[in-house]
């Protein structure tokens, strides 16, 4: 647990989920579903969440460490 909180804690993490936000988001990923509405509609659902989660994760590790 402690790792993972040294992971969370780490600025390249947020340079790297940027990063991967944008190649998630880009217009050859997206154009792949174009014949199934619902398939894209889950990825964007699916991609979107994980991204929100990892955010999620990076704030409360931060306020628990600012904090004392």
């Amino acid at each position: 647990m402690k790792k993972l909180k040294n992971i969370l804690k780490n600025k390249e993490l947020s340079i790297i989920l940027f990063c991967l936000s944008l190649v998630l988001f880009v217009w050859p990923f997206l154009s792949s579903c174009h014949e199934n509405p619902a398939m894209m509609f889950v990825y964007l659902f699916l991609a979107w969440g994980a991204i929100i989660v990892f955010l999620i994760l990076m704030d409360t590790n931060s306020e628990k460490d600012s904090s004392g």
